[in-house]
């Protein structure tokens, strides 16, 4: 929800001027959707990812707690069972480790 929100005002805050020019030029709807409406909305977009990244993150380690067969969730959730320490903090730094690649590949 949050990227679709930012993607719909990066959008609606496309330079008014920049379109109103390539349209004089003769751009077609696609070439002004790819040349100017998108590449101004992208900083919109990728503010936004930084956030919606980390709870994609929570929302996906939750939700193999709750119900999966497979999963660093549930490894957590059966290390945290059967009070294996060292098998939990090995799987949340394992998702810290890819949070952190994410996030440096983001920014």
């Amino acid at each position: 929800f949050g990227v679709f929100h930012n993607a719909f005002q990066g959008v609606r805050e496309a330079d008014r001027a920049m379109i109103a020019n390539a349209r004089i030029l003769g751009a077609s709807d696609w070439q002004l959707t790819r040349s100017v409406i998108v590449p101004s909305a992208m900083s919109w977009i990728f503010a936004s990812l930084h956030v919606s990244f980390g709870f994609a993150i929570i929302g996906a380690i939750v939700g193999e707690f709750v119900g999966s067969r497979y999963g660093i969730g549930l490894l957590i959730n059966i290390a945290k069972g059967s009070l294996d320490a060292a098998c939990m903090y090995a799987a949340i730094v394992i998702v810290m480790v890819v949070a952190l690649g994410a996030e440096y590949l983001m920014t």
